[in-house]
């Protein structure tokens, strides 16, 4: 989700699981005061929800940029030929995954899944992004 549409998702209830062990931090005063001000005009909304949407938001955020890293390639039914990311895309989404899949066992879940695939990339598009559209 990006930053932008939180607002409008502090409208809806939220029923994600919390992790059983809590992180303690200390925040400069600056960001206190924002994520304060962010409560006081959404009091649906605990400091919880509106830190943990930010904290979401940043992170999708960062994982999009990561830069693509060309893997494998392989081939679908119809003969279109896709490359795997192999880059920190890959390497956040593995460890985001091991990590995941730890916690929820910790939260009595055996059954988690991930939760990144593996990132794919058609190979014309990826090739005409890197290069322009005249190394084709």
């Amino acid at each position: 989700m990006k930053a932008s549409e939180l607002r409008k998702a502090w409208q809806i209830k939220d029923n994600s699981r919390l992790a059983k062990r809590p992180i303690s931090l200390r925040l400069p005063t600056h960001i206190t005061a924002k994520i304060q001000a962010l409560c006081d005009m959404h009091p649906t909304k605990t400091k919880t929800d509106i830190m943990v949407d930010l904290l979401s938001s940043a992170l999708d955020e960062i994982y999009e940029s990561f830069e693509f890293g060309w893997g494998k390639e392989f081939e679908d039914h119809q003969g279109v030929t896709f490359v795997e990311d192999n880059g920190e895309g890959k390497t956040f989404g593995d460890l985001a995954n091991k990590h995941f899949i730890e916690l929820e066992k910790e939260n009595g879940n055996p059954h988690a899944v991930n939760l990144y695939d593996v990132r794919v990339r058609e190979k014309q598009q990826l090739t005409i992004e890197r290069y322009g559209p005249d190394c084709l």
